[in-house]
Parts: structure tokens; C-alpha cells; sequence
């Protein structure tokens, strides 16, 4: 579940918000399932990032009054403040800027008093867009030094190009043209130089995911010996309970995301081609 929430911070940075969306979904059912609660938190947080990216209000809501409920009840700090930051940004996009900010601010002063800085970069972006937003560009540059300092010294760069941004915006608000024009050009810049390598931590990242969750809780998977398999049709795809199966041009393929491993295809094989292997080696087989 970990593995689909950072996905989803990933397919995002890497321009693919629909599947960014679909990974945040994906982990929030397995954490509602599995997860115990301060996992739970930590699966709404990193979602929450997805939906804010996404501007779906109506999910990071949800996502903030979970937090927020959590928090309460299991003594979660770092989730109450997590709440506290993520319902201030819907407040503002609902129209009550100075409240949304008083919130965000309890949330983010929390943080600090804490001393933790992971991903507060994106939380101090959220505050600054709050106070852009209410056209209080001092405090806003306040609080875009304090992210990009917090950025140099802890290098945590994923949320760079935001700030960069947000930069921009401002100079824009002070009417200092060139100073916005110089700080978009550096936003693009630094998207352009982290692009490839997010692509690539993204496809490396749902490999490693794919794997893990097929082989966690299925100790064996149907493993297909292509030289026996030589049917015009295929009895296995036709009876497989979840469409798991699937047989084009004389060619089986098992798709392991949705194979429960109930063993149907190996039954009504006709060629006794089908067998229930090791997981791991199903899964190595595969990616071949």
C-alpha cells in the first residue's frame, strides 16, 4: 500500500495524473483493509498530496477529516497536524482564506515545534498559496524562504518545481515581472532535469509494487508451460472465476493482479500445461 501511495506522489510529478489518481485509490483500499492506524495515516497523507495535485476537494476532505479523527483517537500528533494543514487548504478553496490559514498554520507550527521536516515543503507550498491567495505576499515570502531553505539544507527536492513556481506567483503579485518571468524559467528547468529520472524511479517503483503484492498473500500462482499449450481454445481462461485469463492468436496470458490463485485453470487444462508454482518464481517467470 506504501509502495501504490508513493506511485501515485510519482505519477503525478512525471505528468500521469489519471493513473497518479488510480494508485492513490488502490492504496487507500488496501490500507482500509490491512493497514493498522498510523499506517493509515500515513497512506491519507501521501494520497492526500495526489488529490490536492489533482484538485479534488471532495477526497482530500475525506482524507483531512480521517486524519484529523485518527489523530484524535490514537494520540497521533503528526496526523491531527496533517488534518489540520490539508482541511485548511479546502477551506481556503471554499472561501474562508484567513480561517484556512489560522488552521494550516496550527497544523504547520506543530510540525515545527516537532522538528520534523519531511514533506514540509509541500505543507509550507500549501500555506503560501493560502496567503497568496488572501494577498499577503510578505508572509507568503516568509514562508516560501523557510521551504526553500528547509529544501537546500535536508535536500528534499521532489517539491522544487512547486516552489519554483510559487516564486513566480509572487513576484507576479508584486508586479516584479522579470523576477516571475526568471523564476518560472527555473521551474521549468528543474522539471526538465528531474523528469527522466522520476519517470524512471516511477516504473521501477510499480514493478517492485506489482511483485510484492503478488506474492504477499498467495503463496502460489498458475504458472502456463507455453511448448504444452497448443489448443485452438483455452478451457482455463473460459472457466477462470476472475477473468484472469486470457487467450488471443493461440497465446495464454495470466494477468496476476486479478489471479486469485484458486488453482480452476490448472484443473481444466486439457493439456495438463498449467501448474501452481512458487509466487516468486511465477513472478520472475513473468518478467522475463
Amino acid at each position: 500500500m506504501y509502495g501504490f501511495a508513493n506511485l501515485g506522489v510519482l505519477q503525478w510529478l512525471t505528468g500521469d495524473p489519471n493513473l497518479a489518481g488510480e494508485s492513490a485509490q488502490h492504496a487507500l483500499d488496501l490500507a482500509r483493509v490491512h493497514a493498522a492506524p498510523f499506517d493509515f495515516t500515513n497512506i491519507l497523507f501521501l494520497t492526500s498530496i495526489v488529490y490536492r495535485n489533482l484538485g479534488d476537494l471532495a477526497s482530500v476532505k475525506a482524507n483531512a477529516e480521517q486524519m484529523a479523527s485518527l489523530g484524535a483517537k490514537y494520540n497521533l500528533p503528526l496526523s491531527q497536524q496533517s488534518g489540520d494543514v490539508f482541511g485548511g487548504w479546502v477551506l481556503a478553496h471554499q472561501g474562508d482564506v484567513l480561517g484556512a490559514i489560522q488552521q494550516a498554520t496550527r497544523g504547520i507550527d506543530g510540525f515545527r515545534r516537532m522538528g520534523h521536516t519531511m514533506y514540509q515543503t509541500h505543507r509550507l507550498a500549501m500555506l503560501v498559496e493560502m496567503h497568496l491567495m488572501a494577498g499577503q505576499t510578505d508572509e507568503a515570502q516568509t514562508l516560501l524562504d523557510e521551504a526553500l531553505s528547509i529544501s537546500r539544507e535536508k535536500a528534499e527536492h521532489f517539491w522544487d518545481v512547486e516552489l519554483y513556481r510559487l516564486r513566480g506567483d509572487l513576484s507576479l503579485a508584486r508586479g516584479a515581472d522579470r523576477q516571475a518571468e526568471d523564476a518560472y524559467h527555473q521551474a521549468n528547468v528543474v522539471h526538465h532535469m528531474k523528469f527522466e529520472a522520476l519517470v524512471q524511479e516511477a516504473a521501477d517503483f510499480q514493478k517492485r509494487e506489482r511483485r510484492s503484492i503478488s506474492t504477499k498473500w498467495r503463496r502460489k500462482l498458475p504458472v502456463c508451460n507455453t511448448e504444452k499449450c497448443n489448443c485452438a481454445g483455452c478451457a482455463s481462461a473460459y472457466f477462470c472465476p476472475e477473468a484472469a485469463i486470457s487467450w488471443m492468436d493461440e497465446n495464454m496470458d495470466i494477468n496476476y493482479d486479478v489471479c486469485k490463485a484458486c488453482g480452476t485453470c490448472m484443473v481444466e487444462c486439457v493439456r495438463d500445461a498449467i501448474t501452481m508454482e512458487d509466487a516468486e518464481k511465477a513472478m520472475a517467470v513473468e518478467n522475463q
